[in-house]
């Protein structure tokens, strides 16, 4: 006869419900460094805006969004280099990013 018993699942239940929120809770926190580094690129603060890409290319890793990160870091490079165009670029492909991962789950 077959063991029916089924190991009691609530706990990781509850641990999912904690991270799902713990996620939202960084993307939620995400926007206004987003933000700042839009305007930290417009104003040419190279200095503001590697700072603010390093930032989001670090949390983005450690929360799981690689996509983020590796745009993140594109913005970072662009920004060291002084190069207004290719960091422009790059901020408009970490917005649709972004955008994306509000819509999904970490990978």
């Amino acid at each position: 006869m077959a063991d029916t018993h089924l190991p009691d699942i609530s706990g990781m239940s509850l641990r999912i419900a904690f991270n799902n929120v713990r996620v939202q809770k960084f993307l939620d926190g995400l926007t206004p460094h987003i933000d700042d580094l839009v305007a930290a690129v417009k104003e040419k603060n190279w200095s503001e805006a590697g700072r603010l890409s390093h930032f989001i290319y670090r949390c983005s890793e450690v929360y799981g969004y690689p996509e983020i990160a590796e745009i993140a870091g594109s913005v970072c490079n662009a920004a060291a280099g002084g190069d207004k165009q290719q960091a422009g670029r790059h901020v408009l492909k970490l917005l649709g990013a972004y955008a994306r991962a509000g819509r999904s789950t970490p990978v």
